[in-house]
């Protein structure tokens, strides 16, 4: 199956994106595994607050609630995920104008690429440049449960179904 880069709907939703992205599938059904009963049209309801400085711990817990097994990377360089980086992995950009508020950005180990989820695209060199100072961590993905991969075939299945693919 081809990697299809996935689009945050929320100005906070990042994150819910690089999981869609990780699990192979869309940001809709993402949200619903990571949120469940959480009312998706709501603003606040997309992304987490951070006061404690640890954001990497809130992300290590909702990947493990998505059934991955996961840690974090010793690498502070991104190169270092193309080099060395068998694994997809989610980064995390503590802004350095806001040190309170961060951003995801998904590394694919298939691609050998970044992406950028607020635009669905590959992220360019100088702008990974830039990214790389703001660095907080990287979290490595090692294996996805089995219940995530029945998700995605019932995924594509339905998809099938409704558009005749």
């Amino acid at each position: 199956m081809a990697f299809v880069p996935v689009s945050q709907k929320n100005y906070d939703g990042c994150f819910i994106a690089c999981a869609a992205m990780l699990m192979g599938t869309d940001y809709d059904t993402a949200f619903k595994r990571l949120h469940p009963g959480r009312n998706q049209n709501l603003l606040s309801s997309h992304g987490w607050e951070d006061t404690s400085g640890q954001v990497h711990v809130i992300a290590l817990n909702l990947l493990a609630k998505l059934g991955a097994d996961a840690k974090l990377a010793k690498w502070k360089r991104l190169k270092s995920f193309k080099r060395y980086g068998s694994k997809s992995a989610i980064v995390i950009i503590r802004w350095r104008h806001a040190p309170e508020l961060c951003h995801c950005i998904f590394y694919s180990h298939k691609t050998k690429k970044f992406y950028d989820p607020s635009t669905a695209s590959v992220i360019g060199p100088m702008k990974l440049m830039r990214l790389e100072k703001q660095m907080d961590c990287g979290i490595i993905v090692d294996k996805l449960s089995i219940k995530n991969k029945r998700v995605n075939h019932e995924l594509h299945r339905s998809l099938s179904l409704n558009f005749g693919t």
